[in-house]
Parts: C-alpha cells; structure tokens; sequence
C-alpha cells in the first residue's frame, strides 16, 4: 500500500529534497489567503463599508507579496452617512486590481508629513501598490459621483488625484503596514489616522493589515469627505504544496525507520 501512496504522489526523498531547495532559494510560492476589505471615513464625517469578505491566493517571492487583481468585487454597497447635514448615504463600487508589496527603508523613517492634497503613509515598512478601481457616490441635497481610479497608475491605493467634470476632486496615497493620515487642510484642519500592522511572516499563519487614504474634496462646498482604507489577509495552508511537503518529510522518516529494522 505505501508503495502504491508513494507512486500516486512523490517518493519521500523528493518531497525532502524539494523543502530544502524552497527553503534555501527565493523560489514563488503560492499562499492562500482570507481576509477582509474596508472603507471608513471620519474626521468631518462618519461613514463605513465593510468589512467586506476577500479570498484568495497570492504569490510569495524573496519578501515581496504579489496579490491578484479581481479579489475584491463589491456593486452598489451602501452606507448611511452622519455629521454631513447635505449628504445622505454613500455608494460603493470597487475592485482591486493586482497588488506588489515590499519592504523598503527610507531614510526619513517612520514620518508621515501630509502633502499638499492632504494624505500621507508612511514610507518606511511594508508597502506598496494596489489600484482600487470603481466609483464613490453621495446621495442628498449635494449629489456626486467621482471614479476611484482613471488609470492604472493614478488613483486610490497608488496615489495621484482624480477629478470628475464638475469638480470635485480625489487625493489618494500607496498602501502601508504602518500610518495612514488624512486632513481635510494640511497641517490645520480636521483630520485622523489609523495604522496598518504585520504579524509574523509571509508564511501560513501570518497576517497583514495595509491601509492607504483618500480624501474627496466637493464642489458643492460640502466638508470634505477623510477616508481610510483597509485590506487585511491572514494567510492559511496551501494544501498542494505544504501537503506534499509533510508528506514527503513523513514518508523519508517512515522509509528510513523500515531500513534500519
């Protein structure tokens, strides 16, 4: 019967010898992955999507994590809004596009000044890029509706700013694992902030919260709208490739115990 298990999947050797190759090499790996997106916003406001249920699998490659675009699919989420006496709920449209993240070092630390759009993360950490596309939009005596993103390189989880015709207008940042600030005037006005987090390793059982801000500044003269957004993952078992390393390991150290009886 072993003989036979040994057959369908691998000989215990090359199970063996395939752990200390991905072990020794930055060799892609796939991760699956469970998790959560959300949309908060605060300071002059108070609104919230989510969380809304992501899953998926992402590739691990010498410490930089690449997440595959269409993880994210929500039409037409809403939320009710509170302290906008002209606005009287948001809708949500939005999809992420795929996603790369790293360490980097910067030599300016940890530090988080605002920009002149009045958004900032941290550059120092965990961080990267990840385009959220789609559409915000408020309902009440002050309506608008503005894209999220209008290319693959400008927009919410990469940064830049978008404008609709009527002029209001978007400011967006890059993800992070570290803060996130927005302000609705740099340095002065109201404004909040939240962190991102990164427990353990890019491995089964690790986890990382990234954040990334965006503030929607209305034509209509409507206090701006200071919003933060989360995506947090938690990494599992990969049953392929984890499960035919154990069972390589296992089926060497049977092998080995039958020889020396």
């Amino acid at each position: 019967m072993r003989s036979l298990v040994r057959r369908l999947f691998v000989p215990g050797w090359v199970g063996f010898a395939l752990g200390l190759l991905l072990a020794g090499r930055a060799v892609a790996m796939p991760l699956d992955f469970v998790g959560s997106f959300g949309l908060q916003f605060s300071g002059n406001s108070e609104a919230a999507f989510g969380p809304v249920a992501i899953s998926g699998t992402a590739q691990v490659s010498g410490g930089t994590l690449q997440i595959p675009a269409g993880v994210l699919s929500v039409t037409a989420l809403t939320a009710p809004i509170a302290g906008e006496p002209r606005l009287t709920r948001l809708t949500l449209t939005a999809a992420n596009r795929s996603g790369s993240f790293s360490m980097s070092r910067n030599a300016g630390g940890q530090v988080c000044p605002l920009n002149a759009a009045g958004v900032c993360t941290d550059q120092d950490g965990f961080n990267g890029t990840m385009v959220i596309q789609g559409m915000l939009a408020g309902t009440g005596a002050d309506p608008f509706g503005i894209v999220l993103s209008d290319s693959s390189s400008v927009g919410v989880g990469i940064g830049g700013e978008t404008t609709n015709p009527t002029g209001t207008r978007l400011s967006a940042h890059f993800w992070t694992t570290r803060n996130a600030e927005v302000s609705s005037d740099p340095g002065t006005g109201t404004g909040w902030g939240t962190q991102g987090s990164m427990a353990g390793s890019l491995a089964p059982g690790g986890s990382v919260t990234l954040v990334t801000p965006l503030r929607v500044e209305l034509a209509s003269g409507t206090p701006d709208l200071l919003g933060i957004a989360s995506w947090q993952i938690t990494f599992v078992p990969e049953p392929t490739t984890f499960g035919l390393l154990l069972f390589g390991g296992a089926d060497a150290a049977a092998m080995g115990h039958r020889r020396r009886g």
